[in-house]
């Protein structure tokens, strides 16, 4: 693990911690978050629960562009608010319905009602796919029935960090969210994704917990 302070993980306030000169990574906010600045705005990879969201705004200033990881709610929460200040929101087709959705969490004995309409991603892909922002290349790609149905990664590969959602969880098997697409082959496929985009100076992000 890169030696980010594990405090930074319990905290109930926002830190944040350069990964490189442009990205830094966001930490208090539900998920960890991973900023890219660009001109005049920045692009965020998951953007933390909504409690955070004015903490966020402030930290990573114009929110150009937020690409969702996943649908749960400490890696979505803040996107009503993101949308509201002009944030166009990204995701995978099976995030933005899964958020359309009533979901039920038998073993939470939570159920999750449908999202405000503008907190759904209107830029969605089946596969995989490209951009540019800040003069930064950025590639994402969906890793199949893992955590859920619409897990991606997205790699910055100029700075050589990939985030990879709550995929990977340092410290324990990843939780296979079932009623929202998750499996235990779809999972392990995952991480053989990663490791095909990874080498050994790679920052590996996940959705919760050090850098690694």
């Amino acid at each position: 693990a890169l030696s980010l302070p594990s405090a930074l993980f319990g905290q109930k306030s926002l830190a944040a911690a350069k990964l490189t000169d442009k990205i830094t990574l966001i930490t208090g906010a539900g998920n960890n978050i991973v900023a890219l600045a660009g001109d005049g705005g920045s692009l965020l990879v998951d953007c933390g629960d909504a409690a955070h969201a004015p903490e966020v705004l402030g930290l990573a200033g114009g929110v150009k562009k937020v690409i969702n990881t996943h649908w749960h709610l400490e890696a979505t929460g803040a996107n009503e608010a993101m949308a509201k200040g002009g944030a166009k929101l990204a995701s995978h087709v099976n995030t933005e319905l899964w958020m359309t959705q009533e979901i039920i969490h038998d073993w939470e004995k939570k159920v999750f009602p449908p999202r405000a309409k503008e907190a759904l991603p209107t830029d969605t892909f089946y596969t995989t796919g490209k951009t540019t922002f800040g003069g930064e290349a950025v590639e994402y790609g969906l890793m199949p029935m893992a955590h859920t149905d619409g897990d991606i990664y997205v790699y910055f590969p100029q700075s050589n960090v990939l985030v990879a959602g709550d995929v990977v969880q340092p410290g324990r098997l990843p939780l296979l969210d079932w009623p929202t697409g998750g499996w235990i082959g779809g999972m392990q496929e995952a991480q053989r994704t990663l490791l095909r985009l990874a080498n050994d100076s790679t920052k590996i992000v996940p959705g919760i917990g050090p850098v690694m």
